[in-house]
């Protein structure tokens, strides 16, 4: 594919949001079931899932390029390692809820290019057919949200800044209130089709069910 780089359809930035793969700080209902070593490397895994399809939606021109946002440090060994080894740029997480952080990091992205793509490392499902649906919507909407089966979303994308004041996060209604603070901010979105992410070890099976790594598709 090659990529359409006039000014109304310029692909847009890829934000993943990641976190340190500690155990015992990630994935902690995976870890309540399945223990926090496990979980951490789990989070590996998705992490490195995520970031090839990522990649493959760079090589495809589906996204311009792709920024890794870290949490706790974006100067650890393990987020350097993977920027050195993807070619993609650092930075790090404001302080505040997942709502001010995304906001942030979206704003930033606005900054540098017309559109931004934001997801987390937990959504392998999505692949870059999911990312080139979201970069189509936003040639035609000022946002677009990805749903998720267990009611919140696994994909948000903006060309203006974007906030989410009434997010009640990490509930089943986390994507309804969403919609609603984008009515309310009377933007025109659009969504892709629904996808599912891995929080449970019903989840995890159903990933590696459909063949794990490298989720590029």
């Amino acid at each position: 594919m090659t990529p359409d780089r006039s000014p109304e359809t310029k692909a847009p930035i890829l934000l993943v949001f990641a976190r340190e793969p500690v155990a015992g700080q990630v994935k902690t209902r995976l870890a309540a079931a399945i223990g926090a070593e496990a979980a951490a490397a789990a989070y590996r895994e998705l992490t490195d899932a995520t970031l090839a399809y990522a990649v493959a939606a760079r090589v495809q021109g589906i996204v311009a390029s792709v920024e890794l946002w870290c949490t706790p440090d974006p100067a650890s060994p393990y987020f350097r390692e993977l920027a050195a080894r993807h070619g993609m740029a650092l930075h790090l997480q404001c302080e505040g809820n997942l709502g001010d952080r995304m906001s942030d990091a979206i704003r930033a992205a606005l900054t540098r290019a017309s559109a931004a793509l934001l997801i987390g490392t937990d959504c392998p499902a999505l692949g870059a057919a999911g990312l080139h649906a979201a970069a189509t919507l936003l040639r035609s909407h000022n946002a677009v949200l990805g749903p998720a089966e267990d009611g919140g979303f696994v994909l948000v994308g903006a060309r203006v800044p974007v906030r989410f004041d009434g997010v009640d996060w990490g509930k089943a209604h986390t994507l309804r209130d969403t919609r609603a603070d984008f009515a309310r901010a009377q933007l025109r979105w659009g969504e892709i089709a629904m996808s599912w992410d891995v929080d449970e070890p019903a989840d995890l099976a159903r990933w590696r069910a459909d063949g794990g790594i490298p989720g590029c598709a």
